[in-house]
């Protein structure tokens, strides 16, 4: 599995674990405001564990992020090696685009 593919399946679950995290910070506000007693306590404990699996699965995401531009680096750093004149002339182009679209301004 490329790293590509890796953080598309990941993002499915970091998404669904962001939700459960906002679930779970509801549930926590909701048994605060009714009941200081042992729901409270209870929603306290699952929050923490779900902040704790967020924190997990946000980690996870970094690395996958790094891993993907690692590769598009070293993906565009073989590219610009082996067709200099090619990339000079791509990077003259954007410049020349971008500074007539920022000149318009």
């Amino acid at each position: 599995m490329n790293p590509f593919d890796a953080l598309h399946h990941h993002d499915e679950d970091l998404f669904s674990e962001l939700r459960r995290l906002l679930q779970a910070a509801e549930d926590f506000v909701e048994a605060s405001a009714r009941d200081s007693g042992e729901k409270l306590g209870e929603a306290r404990k699952q929050f923490a564990a779900t902040l704790k699996d967020a924190h997990r699965h946000l980690g996870d995401a970094e690395s996958l992020v790094k891993a993907k531009a690692k590769v598009a680096a070293a993906t565009t750093d073989a590219y610009v090696r082996t067709n200099p004149w090619k990339s000079v002339g791509v990077g003259a182009g954007v410049g020349i685009i971008l500074g007539l679209l920022i000149g318009r301004r």
